[in-house]
């Protein structure tokens, strides 16, 4: 018997053995390697605990690119974000609007994962840090 697993789905014998969700963890730069980030993630795994997550920081390290992240999230199958002293980075915002424009739920972490609207740019978009207030519905 031959047991493979390939992005989100497990197979044996080329016959799907279960979908296991797979889900994007969008957050600052400024938590990386942070008690901050170990207690989202935990949070995150808690909301989640089926869940493949993939964190930047932890899985993928500095990339060179946005698309090479958004490939990523591509993968994905719902995108989970955080805030920063309450307002996303462009970064993030990035990831988590290509998750919505790909069709893919987008949660804040930050408001008991509530879904993600839209945003509003602050300070006309000029600190890439604090860049935006999320939306919810």
């Amino acid at each position: 018997m031959e047991y493979v697993q390939k992005n989100s789905v497990q197979f044996i014998n080329n016959t799907v053995l279960e979908k296991i969700m797979k889900i994007y963890y969008a957050h600052s730069k400024k938590i990386y390697n942070t008690r901050k980030e170990e207690a989202e993630y935990a949070k995150i795994r808690k909301q989640f605990p089926d869940a493949r997550i993939v964190c930047p920081n932890r899985d993928l390290g500095e990339l060179g690119s946005m698309e090479s992240y958004l490939r990523v999230v591509g993968t994905c199958d719902a995108v989970v974000c955080s805030e920063y002293k309450r307002l996303i980075g462009k970064g993030a915002l990035t990831e988590v609007l290509f998750a919505i424009s790909s069709g893919k739920p987008a949660y804040n972490l930050s408001k008991k994962f509530k879904n993600v609207k839209s945003f509003e740019l602050v300070n006309q978009g000029r600190d890439w840090v604090g860049y935006a207030k999320l939306i919810h519905q």
